[in-house]
C-alpha cells in the first residue's frame, strides 16, 4: 500500500530544492498541505481554506506539478485543491452513504423461508427430546438469562430445525420488535464468500448480525475447515453475547466430537447449555406418525401405526415420506389403509429409502460437507492431513456400506487400488484405537442411511 505522506515528503523536498524556496515559503505555504488521495496521476491535496488555495493555484500551483511529475514518474499529472470544509463535507457524505448502504441491509427482508408450521404446538414431546423442547421454550420466554448460547445436538431429521423454527415463530408472536435471524452455516459462509470477493464494507456484512436480538444457525458443525468463516462467527457470537442478546446452535455432533474448529469457538458452544436429541424410541415415534397423519387428514389404524413405529426408526421426514405415500395410493386406489396395504405399498418405498441412502455420490457429498473439504480435492491428487482423512472415510464407507470392491473404489475416487486399501486398513485401525473415532464413523452411517 502506497504511504502518501512519504510521497509527499518527497514532493515537498524535490520542489523546495528546485525552486530554493526559503523556509518561510515552504512552512507557510507547502508544509501545512496534506496527500490524501492518488490515484496514478490524479491527486488531490488537501489545502485548507479558499484564501490559500487562491494564492497556491496563482503560485505555486506549477511548482507542485513539477514535484508530483518528478516524484511518481508521471508526465500528466491532474492535481486537486480542496479545502477543509470541503473535505469535511466529502467525508460526511461518504458516512451518510455507508449508513444508508448497512440501514439497507439491516432492513433487507430474509430470503431464508422460516414456516409457519413449525411451532411447539405441533412438535411431538417424548423422552428423547423432552429436554431440548423446554430449554428451547425456555430461552424464547427468558433471552440471554438461562442458557447462552443454547446448543442443539443430534442426528440429522430428529426435529432440530422444528425447534429452531418454533422458536422463531414463538418469537415473533410474543416480541414482535425483536431483531430475529435464521441462517444455515452453509449460507452464512455463503454471504461472507460473496462481501469479500465483492470487495464490499466489511461492516455491512457485520451490521447484519452483530444488531440482532436473536440469532440462529444451522448445521454448525460445518464450519470445519473453514478458518475465515470461524473467526467471523466467533466475533459475531462475542458482539452478541457481550450485549446481551440470544444465540442458538444446531449440530449433528457434540462440540466435543468437532475437528477442524478453533478451540476457542467449541468453547464458546459449550458454554450456555447443551442438549442432545436422540431418536425416539417406538412410543414417541408411534405418536409422531399419528400426530403427522391428523395433520394430512389421513386416517391411520393402530396396527399399521405400529407397524410404521418400528420399520421407521431414525429420521422424521422419513415418517412425513410415508404417511404422503400411504394417503397417495389411498386415494388412487379407493383402498383403505390397512396393515397389507402398508407393508406391501411401503416395502418398496423403505426399500427406495435404504438405495437412496447408500451411494458413492452420497458418501462424497456427505463427508465433503461434514469435513468441509472439496469434493474434487477428495478425489484429487490433494494429500494434506484434513482432505487424507475424508478420502480415507470415503474409502472405508463405500467399502463397508455399498461392498465395493478396492478396484471401483479407486475408480470412484481416482487413487490405486493399494491405496484404497491402506486406506480402509486406517480407518479400521483408527476405530479400534479411539472409541471417539468409531462413535465419528457409526455417527456417519447413521446419516447416510437416515
Amino acid at each position: 500500500m502506497l504511504d502518501l505522506k512519504y510521497i509527499f515528503q518527497g514532493v515537498l523536498d524535490y520542489v523546495r530544492e528546485k525552486y530554493d524556496y526559503i523556509d518561510v515559503t515552504m512552512n507557510l505555504w507547502f508544509n501545512p498541505l496534506k496527500l490524501i488521495k492518488m490515484d496514478g496521476g490524479r491527486v488531490t491535496v488537501l489545502c485548507g481554506d479558499d484564501w490559500k488555495r487562491s494564492v497556491i493555484e496563482e503560485k505555486y500551483f506549477s511548482s507542485l506539478i513539477d514535484g508530483f511529475q518528478h516524484e511518481l514518474e508521471i508526465k500528466e499529472i491532474d492535481l486537486t485543491l480542496i479545502t477543509q470544509e470541503e473535505y469535511e463535507a466529502a467525508q460526511a457524505e461518504e458516512q451518510k452513504k455507508k449508513a444508508e448502504e448497512i440501514k439497507k441491509e439491516e432492513n433487507k427482508e430474509e430470503e431464508i423461508y422460516i414456516n409457519p408450521a413449525y411451532t411447539f404446538n405441533n412438535f411431538v414431546v417424548g423422552s428423547s427430546n423432552r429436554v431440548a423442547y423446554e430449554t428451547s421454550l425456555l430461552v424464547c420466554n427468558s433471552p440471554a438469562e438461562y442458557y447462552n448460547p443454547l446448543f442443539l445436538y443430534g442426528p440429522s431429521g430428529l426435529g432440530k430445525t422444528h425447534l429452531l423454527f418454533a422458536i422463531i415463530n414463538e418469537i415473533k408472536k410474543n416480541r414482535p420488535d425483536f431483531k430475529v435471524v435464521y441462517i444455515t452455516c452453509e449460507e452464512f459462509t455463503n454471504m461472507l464468500v460473496d462481501s469479500i470477493s465483492k470487495k464490499t464494507d466489511p461492516m455491512i456484512f457485520r451490521s447484519k448480525f452483530r444488531g440482532l436480538d436473536f440469532l440462529l444457525v444451522d448445521d454448525i458443525q460445518f464450519l470445519a475447515g473453514k478458518k475465515a468463516v470461524q473467526e467471523e462467527m466467533f466475533h459475531t457470537f462475542e458482539a452478541l453475547y457481550n450485549k446481551g442478546k440470544q444465540v442458538v446452535f444446531a449440530s449433528d455432533r457434540h462440540p466435543s466430537e468437532m475437528e477442524n474448529i478453533d478451540k476457542r469457538l467449541t468453547t464458546r458452544f459449550s458454554m450456555g447449555g447443551l442438549f442432545d436429541i436422540e431418536p425416539p424410541d417406538t412410543e414417541l415415534r408411534q405418536a409422531i406418525f399419528k400426530h403427522k397423519a391428523d395433520n394430512y387428514g389421513v386416517e391411520i389404524p393402530n396396527n399399521v401405526l405400529q407397524f410404521l413405529a418400528e420399520n421407521i426408526k431414525t429420521n422424521i421426514r422419513q415418517i412425513e415420506g410415508a404417511i404422503k405415500t400411504l394417503k397417495a395410493h389411498s386415494l388412487i386406489n379407493g383402498e383403505e389403509i390397512s396393515l397389507a396395504m402398508a407393508k406391501r405399498v411401503l416395502s418398496e418405498y423403505l426399500r427406495k429409502a435404504e438405495e437412496d441412502s447408500i451411494n458413492a455420490e452420497k458418501i462424497l457429498k456427505y463427508v465433503s460437507m461434514r469435513y468441509g473439504i472439496k469434493k474434487e480435492d477428495i478425489t484429487g491428487p490433494k494429500r494434506d492431513t484434513a482432505v487424507k482423512n475424508a478420502r480415507h472415510i470415503c474409502a472405508f464407507l463405500m467399502r463397508d456400506m455399498l461392498n465395493l470392491t478396492y478396484k471401483e473404489i479407486g475408480n470412484i475416487l481416482g487413487k490405486h487400488h493399494s491405496t484404497i486399501m491402506d486406506s480402509c486398513l486406517k480407518v479400521e485401525g483408527n476405530i479400534k484405537k479411539s472409541d471417539t473415532y468409531r462413535r465419528e464413523i457409526e455417527e456417519i452411517e447413521r446419516e447416510l442411511k437416515a
